[in-house]
């Protein structure tokens, strides 16, 4: 008998086709700080993560959460706080390498542009950018396809 992990699933509607513009570092959306949840609706809140170059995420009361698939669905990348500490039995094929990286780049933004201002990010620290977040669509494109869960989820479709 196997063993087949599970994983959040996002609407389809809820992943943005164009990459809107970006006019901030990271979002003002921190989780498990109640003062910037702040948004009424959720076209405000998707809004609110589609400006930015990154997202905090981090475990709350698990480790796979909604939030990172509304933060990858936004177009941005996700700023996985303490994603070191994962076991690796959860999320078990999420992209780690790909992640340390990211986080290890958004750190060196942070330390290269202060106040959460791009205007004056250079071209080359964009190009590096827009790899990453091409590299998690990639992988989300990869798992969304995924044979595994196709065919379970296909015998609940028809």
């Amino acid at each position: 008998m196997g063993i087949y992990p599970i994983t959040f699933s996002i609407q389809n509607e809820k992943i943005v086709n164009n990459i809107p513009l970006k006019s901030k570092l990271i979002s003002n959306l921190i989780p498990g700080n109640k003062q910037t949840y702040i948004y009424n609706t959720e076209k405000e809140y998707y809004e609110e993560y589609q400006k930015s170059l990154f997202a905090t995420t981090t475990s709350k009361s698990g480790w796979d959460c909604m939030r990172h698939y509304e933060i990858l669905g936004s177009g941005i990348v996700p700023y996985f706080f303490e994603i070191e500490n994962k076991p690796t039995t959860i999320m078990c094929d999420w992209p780690i390498h790909l992640q340390l990286y990211a986080n290890r780049f958004c750190e060196n933004l942070f330390e290269k542009y202060s106040n959460n201002d791009i205007t004056n990010i250079s071209d080359s620290d964009m190009k590096k950018y827009y790899k990453i977040q091409k590299d998690f669509n990639e992988w989300v494109r990869e798992k969304s396809l995924s044979n595994i869960y196709f065919k379970i989820l296909q015998k609940h479709i028809n």
